[in-house]
């Protein structure tokens, strides 16, 4: 179920429903508690962390309700007819979209307009697929010590001003486009607002002043009144990123520009300011909630509905009168009082040095001392106080009962407001990365040959210049299988990351760390970089890494991009050099781009005869004369070379033996080690010489 979990992480969600269809607990019960679950519910709630919800078989209706739902809620624009003849058949995306309606409806008292939703049938094709396991252990897009840290690819791409633009990026991570044009015409868009730093500083003021565009479309058939002030403002907005997008050469930012220039949106823009007036706001100090409830008041213009008109003047007059009533007892008592405003309504304000606490104006009611306050009501201020609130309540009924006509008016132009959001959302994703690429010396890669190229992550958390550069060159034919050499801590796993977030970087249409590149694009990158067992599947390390071996054995193409760290050290060595000589065959048959790290020497020699194999290793410096002392005897470069890893550096001269002084051992362990192991390689020596 790797692509199903994979689509689950891609979309955040917060609840999972299933079909319950084998549980004698389901039936008669529209949400049933299944006694037990299957392999793919458990997969999901232990991959996602949320629980399932099980909706009974009769819910997941297709033909009566799915289709017939989608068709009624579904937006209309151009998209839908064709969007509706692939849905036609898709029996299970008819069934889930029966058993989300429904339980929306039923679960969270959901309901929506005719054609209010935007509702698309997403497919897999031109985009590449990352298992789970890739996404953790190259930490696209959480870092695997810790949840908080920033040090992770999409932390490092994200400087998107708005929420929905973070989300494509994220998605476009989690999922990378693999259409040539695609890409060109992202990198097109990058490399202009690179090259025109005013056009990109204009692009991210207007984009650092929209609003959560998708949150207030989504909420419109709520029928607030807020969400209408927002969404001019918004609109308006969107025109102004039009005009500084006009006249862009690259094909995205043009197309987004006329996008968001749609004569629709000012239309929307136009009925909005003919309704509703452009300032709100109140004089009177006020707290946030009475200021919402003043905009609910007055929103809507004058003239528009003439028996809000007269509603609106009633309360006026009531207002007038409790204006009346703190004037006449300003001059019946020698105090001014001041009109403060609660729940309940207004009531009187006086400070405590202006009245005698034992002798206060007799008629006074739910009396509150303070330091420095007297707070009061009267009769007569009750009674006013019932006047205006019932002239109020008239107000808001008739001003929602507006705002709900006007909504449903909106409706018919959501599919340009849904248009224009995924605009933005595109522009603010190509705006950072031009963020990005600008930064440092990064090269536009065109579309395996990396020349210096560099790991995205550590190139933005170490300092400048510690970072090694490092080529990389695939080919199918002749080095399609590259075996990657070299003792512990020289670069093996880094290398192998930085291929795979280098050719997530180039697929998505950001420039890369590197002076130069062009990125074959795969169907799917397929990986095995961890060594830790799980517990949560009851895996060992060495049942974990053979279960992802499987996955990898079954998904993989010849357009897939493989990369293994060290296979079969959970094992014996003798059955770990046989599980990856057969694994490695079965990859190099499938002519599918592998970079296998390892530290059997076997495969180097077994392997390096055959057509599409290459041996690499990364260079190490060793020296000799303190090869027995007590002092560290390695250098590391963290460059990759040609060829096989020297005999030196898995001989006698035993790197991990070589590591291990760096961990402070006593002396008399590391001597012991040394003997005990120099021991055995003679014995297996001379075994080998021996052997007929």
């Amino acid at each position: 179920y790797a692509r199903t979990i994979q689509h689950l992480h891609l979309h955040y969600p917060s609840d999972v429903l299933v079909a319950e269809t084998s549980h004698s607990a389901g039936y008669g019960n529209v949400y049933a508690k299944a006694e037990s679950s299957s392999k793919l519910v458990d997969a999901i709630q232990k991959e996602i962390g949320i629980k399932c919800s099980y909706l009974q078989r009769s819910v997941w209706n297709a033909e009566m309700e799915g289709y017939e739902a989608v068709k009624r809620y579904c937006v209309e624009d151009p998209y839908k007819t064709p969007f509706m003849m692939v849905l036609s058949d898709r029996y299970y995306a008819q069934c889930a979209a029966a058993a989300l309606l429904h339980w929306l409806a039923t679960s969270h008292s959901m309901s929506f307009n005719c054609a209010s939703l935007k509702i698309e049938y997403e497919t897999v094709r031109g985009q590449m697929f990352i298992d789970a396991e890739s996404v953790r252990n190259l930490e696209i897009v959480q870092n695997n010590l810790s949840k908080k840290t920033p040090n992770t690819l999409f932390s490092i791409l994200n400087s998107c001003s708005t929420p929905m633009g973070s989300r494509t990026l994220r998605a476009s991570l989690l999922q990378p486009s693999n259409g040539e044009s695609v890409i060109n015409n992202r990198l097109d868009a990058v490399e202009e607002l690179i090259d025109n730093p005013t056009k990109l500083r204009l692009v991210r003021k207007s984009l650092s002043s929209i609003s959560k565009v998708n949150n207030l479309m989504m909420v419109l058939f709520l029928f607030r009144l807020g969400n209408l002030l927002s969404l001019r403002k918004v609109v308006k907005e969107m025109a102004e990123l039009s005009a500084v997008l006009q006249g862009s050469s690259a094909h995205l930012l043009e197309l987004s520009s006329k996008v968001l220039s749609d004569r629709v949106l000012v239309v929307i823009a136009d009925i909005l300011d003919e309704r509703l007036s452009s300032d709100v706001t109140t004089n009177i100090k006020a707290s946030k909630r009475q200021l919402q409830k003043h905009a609910r008041l007055y929103a809507v213009k004058n003239g528009i509905d003439s028996l809000l008109d007269v509603a609106r003047s009633t309360l006026a007059e009531n207002e007038a009168d409790i204006h009346a009533l703190k004037a006449q007892i300003e001059e019946e008592y020698d105090f001014e009082p001041m009109l403060e405003w609660s729940e309940a309504g207004y009531r009187f304000s006086v400070p405590t040095e202006l009245v005698d606490r034992r002798n206060l104006p007799r008629g006074m009611l739910n009396v509150e001392r303070s330091k420095k306050y007297i707070k009061f009501t009267t009769h007569e201020l009750l009674k006013r106080n019932a006047r205006m609130k019932q002239s109020q309540q008239e107000v808001f009924v008739m001003s929602d009962k507006f705002v709900s006509s006007m909504v449903r008016e909106l409706v018919a132009y959501l599919p340009s407001l849904f248009s224009g959001s995924d605009a933005i959302a595109l522009v603010d994703v190509i705006t950072s990365f031009a963020g990005i690429s600008s930064i440092g010396v990064l090269g536009q890669n065109s579309f395996t040959q990396i020349k210096n190229g560099r790991h995205a992550i550590l190139e933005a958390t170490l300092p400048a210049g510690d970072i090694v550069p490092n080529d990389v060159f695939a080919t199918h034919g002749s080095s399609h299988f590259q075996i990657i050499q070299g003792p512990n801590m020289s670069g093996k796993s880094t290398y192998l990351r930085q291929i795979a977030l280098l050719t997530i970087m180039a697929m998505v249409g950001c420039f890369l760390p590197a002076e130069s590149a062009i990125i074959w694009l795969p169907d799917c990158l397929l990986s095995r970089l961890s060594n830790d067992d799980n517990m949560q599947k009851s895996l060992s390390t060495f049942a974990a890494e053979m279960a992802t071996s499987a996955m990898i054995l079954r998904m993989a193409t010849s357009r897939s991009l493989v990369l293994i760290d060290e296979l079969g050290r959970g094992t014996s060595p003798i059955e770990g050099v046989g599980l990856s000589q057969a694994i490695a065959e079965k990859l190099i048959k499938t002519q599918c781009f592998t970079f296998f790290a390892t530290h059997f020497r076997e495969l180097a020699l077994t392997l390096c005869t055959t057509a599409g194999v290459q041996n690499l290793h990364l260079q190490v410096q060793r020296n000799s004369h303190m090869a027995e002392s007590s002092e560290f005897a390695t250098t590391f470069h963290y460059k990759i070379q040609g060829g096989k890893c020297k005999d030196e550096h898995y001989g006698k001269l035993t790197p991990g033996l070589e590591l291990a002084k760096l961990a402070a051992l006593p002396p008399d362990v590391l001597a012991t080690a040394w003997e005990v192991s120099t021991k055995i390689i003679d014995f297996d020596d001379s075994s080998r010489t021996n052997f007929p």
